[in-house]
């Protein structure tokens, strides 16, 4: 039963970090600009 709710948990900060990833890859695509000066 443990193990099952860090599953869990381990999941939901796994979705948090792709959106996240997501996010940050579509901010880049609309100011390209900006990549630059982040990398």
């Amino acid at each position: 039963m443990q193990s099952k709710e860090t599953y869990y948990f381990i999941g939901k900060a796994l979705v948090k970090l792709i959106m996240g990833h997501k996010a940050h890859e579509m901010n880049i695509v609309q100011t390209p600009v900006s990549e630059s000066e982040t990398f």
